[in-house]
């Protein structure tokens, strides 16, 4: 085995020679990155990122040495190296979904209110009594009771109301609340 010194330079024929043994080890070191990262995309950009490193560090290559185990050494220390650095950054998903489970800002939340408001006062009070208090959690039965009519007209009335109010605030078209009402 020779010896390599740092003043040494390697011949173009060596480092030609260097580089066609590194690329015929691709298919090896897809498998160990597979086996690594188990997963193919983050197992090609293992590869391509050991592959540009070795390709850098050629002049420290020993000849005579295996570039089997020397590629696999620089590929085990990248995957470890970028692993550390991922469990220290913050996941970007998580940020992501951190900031989709944001409440609205409470100004919203008044002019909705606002406009709940308004399309109650449209209703018929027969029908806004209904809604009101199975929204409030009295079960149909009780309100049918507590208004003095059968449970079919409270289930009607409730549903009419609900349509209404859906397309008084913007969230179907008219004519599908009014089919829906049907």
């Amino acid at each position: 085995m020779t010896d390599k010194r740092k003043d040494d330079v390697l011949t173009p024929q060596l480092r030609a020679a260097l580089e066609r043994e590194l690329l015929n080890l691709r298919p090896v070191l897809m498998r160990l990155a597979l086996r690594l990262s188990r997963n193919g995309c983050d197992a090609e950009d293992l590869v391509q990122m050991t592959m540009l490193n070795a390709l850098g560090a050629l002049e420290r290559f020993q000849p005579g040495t295996s570039m089997k185990n020397w590629t696999s050494r620089i590929m085990r220390n990248s995957f470890f190296t970028s692993y550390r650095r991922f469990r220290r950054e913050p996941n970007v998903d998580d940020a992501v979904a951190a900031m989709s489970v944001q409440v609205a800002p409470s100004q919203e939340w008044a002019i909705r209110s606002n406009e709940l408001r308004a399309a109650l006062d449209q209703l018929p009070s027969a029908n806004r009594d209904a809604v009101i208090r199975v929204a409030m959690g009295q079960s149909y039965n009780d309100v049918a009771a507590s208004l003095g009519c059968e449970l079919g007209t409270v289930k009607s009335r409730v549903s009419r109301a609900r349509h209404s109010l859906t397309v008084a605030l913007g969230n179907v078209s008219n004519h599908d609340a009014y089919s829906a009402c049907l």
